[in-house]
C-alpha cells in the first residue's frame, strides 16, 4: 500500500470519527431539548376567559394549581361573547372558555350553531359577575340616558348583546356606540358620552380605580321584566367600591351567571385527557383557590349546581354524584347515631310494658277464671302506644 492511500485511509478514518462524535453530541443535546417540549406540553390546557377581569381570576387559578408535567392553565383573554363559544368549537389550541349564561342562551334561541347544547359541555357553574353602569357625575338615573350616546361594544360581541337587551327591556332608546372599555371611560369621563357598561365580577379592578372626582358614577340598574332567569337582581355597597358609593348607600344592579364551558369530545384523546385531568385538580383543589388573598368571587362556587338545559362533561358529573352520595351518607351517620339509642329505648319501655300489662291481664284472668290470650293493635293503639313510649321517656330523664 502506497503512502498516499495509507494517508487517505488514515483520513477516513478521522472523517468517521469526528462524524460520530457530532451525531453523538447531536443526540446530546436533541433530548434535552425534546424533554422541554414535552414538559411544556404535558397538562397544557388553554382557558379563553370572558374579559379582563376573569382573566385576572384565572391568573389566580393558574398560580394556585399549575404543576410542571402534570398540569398547567394558560389563560388566554376572550370577550365572554358569541366569540368565546366560537373559539372553544373551532379555534386550534383551545380547550376551555368562560362563557356568560345569557349568551348560551342566546345562541340557542337564534339557533346559531344549530343546537348548541349538543356540542358544548359544562364544566361547573363559577360565580356571577355583575353589571355596572358607569355614568356621568349629572347623570341620576338609567332613564336620563335616552336619546344620549352609551358605549355597548363591539358590535356582535357579548357585551354589545347584552347592553342592548338591558335597554330595549326597560324601553329605553339609548344612541349606541362602540369603544374598548378603557377607551369608553375617557369618553365618559370628557363628557363625549354619557355613561359605558362593564361586565365583571365585583369588585372590579377597573372600576375600583375610578372615584368620584373623576366627574363619574354608577348608576342603578332595576330587575329587568320577562329576563329574570338571565339576570338576578344584586346590588353594590360603600365596600365594594368605597370611592364611588358613599357609607351606608347601595346601586341596585343584575348580574349575570359565568360558566366554565369545553367542547364536547366524540371519544378519548390526548386534549380531552388533558381537560379531565384539570377538571379532576380544579374540583379536588378547589379550596386552596378560596383562600384568602385571592379574588372573593372564587368562594362563590358551588361545583354541585347544574345549569338548567345543559350538560356536565362526563368527569366532573362522575365527580359531583360521588361528592353527593358522600354527603348524603354523611347526613345519614347522625341520624343513625340518634335512633339506635332510641331504638334501645324503646325496647326497655315495650319490656316494661309488657311486664305491667301482663301483670294486670293476668290478674283479671285469675278473678275470672280464664286464660290470658294475646291480642293485636290497631292502627289507634299504636299511636297510643307511641304516644305513651315518648310521655315514658321523658319520665326517665327527669
Amino acid at each position: 500500500m502506497t503512502i498516499k492511500a495509507t494517508k487517505l485511509r488514515q483520513l477516513g478514518g478521522l472523517v468517521g470519527i469526528v462524524v460520530a462524535l457530532m451525531w453523538s453530541v447531536t443526540t446530546v443535546q436533541a433530548q434535552p431539548a425534546e424533554q422541554l417540549r414535552r414538559d411544556a406540553n404535558a397538562g397544557t390546557v388553554r382557558v379563553l376567559a370572558a374579559g379582563v377581569d376573569t382573566a385576572h381570576m384565572l391568573h389566580e387559578l393558574a398560580a394556585t394549581l399549575n404543576k410542571t408535567g402534570s398540569l398547567r392553565i394558560l389563560p388566554i383573554l376572550g370577550d365572554g361573547g358569541v366569540q368565546n363559544v366560537n373559539d372553544i368549537l373551532y379555534l386550534r389550541g383551545i380547550d376551555m372558555g368562560l362563557v356568560r349564561f345569557d349568551m348560551l342562551d342566546l345562541m340557542r334561541a337564534q339557533n346559531t350553531y344549530g343546537s348548541i347544547e349538543k356540542r358544548i359541555r359544562y364544566v361547573a357553574k363559577l360565580f356571577d359577575e355583575e353589571i355596572h353602569l358607569i355614568a356621568r357625575g349629572s347623570i341620576e338615573s338609567i332613564r336620563q340616558l335616552a336619546g344620549r350616546r352609551v358605549n355597548y361594544g363591539d358590535p356582535g360581541s357579548g357585551t354589545f348583546e347584552r347592553t342592548d337587551r338591558i335597554f330595549r327591556s326597560l324601553g329605553i332608546a339609548a344612541v349606541p356606540v362602540s369603544y374598548s372599555t378603557s377607551q369608553a371611560i375617557e369618553k365618559v369621563r370628557s363628557g363625549e358620552i354619557a355613561a359605558t357598561v362593564h361586565v365583571g365580577p365585583k369588585p372590579s379592578p377597573l372600576v375600583r380605580q375610578l372615584d368620584s372626582t373623576d366627574g363619574v358614577k354608577l348608576l342603578s340598574i332595576p330587575s329587568l321584566p320577562g329576563l329574570e332567569k338571565l339576570y338576578k337582581p344584586t346590588s353594590f355597597g360603600h365596600t365594594d367600591y368605597p370611592d364611588l358609593i358613599p357609607q351606608g348607600e347601595t346601586r341596585d344592579t343584575i348580574s349575570v351567571e359565568t360558566i366554565l364551558t369545553v367542547y364536547r369530545w366524540e371519544k378519548p384523546n390526548e386534549r380531552s385527557e388533558k381537560v379531565d385531568a384539570f377538571v379532576q385538580t380544579f374540583f379536588d383543589r378547589l379550596g386552596e383557590v378560596q383562600e384568602p388573598g385571592r379574588h372573593p368571587k372564587w368562594r362563590e362556587i358551588a361545583l354541585v349546581s347544574d345549569v338548567p338545559g345543559w350538560r356536565r362533561i362526563k368527569v366532573a358529573e362522575a365527580w359531583v354524584k360521588t361528592r353527593v352520595a358522600n354527603q348524603s351518607i354523611q347526613k345519614e351517620q347522625p341520624t343513625a347515631a340518634v335512633a339506635k339509642p332510641l331504638t334501645r329505648q324503646f325496647e326497655a319501655f315495650m319490656s316494661y310494658l309488657r311486664q305491667t300489662q301482663l301483670a294486670e291481664a293476668q290478674r283479671q284472668a285469675n278473678a275470672q277464671n280464664t286464660t290470658v290470650r294475646p291480642t293485636s293493635g290497631s292502627d289507634k293503639q299504636l299511636e297510643d302506644l307511641f304516644t305513651n313510649f315518648l310521655r315514658w321517656r321523658d319520665e326517665q330523664t327527669r
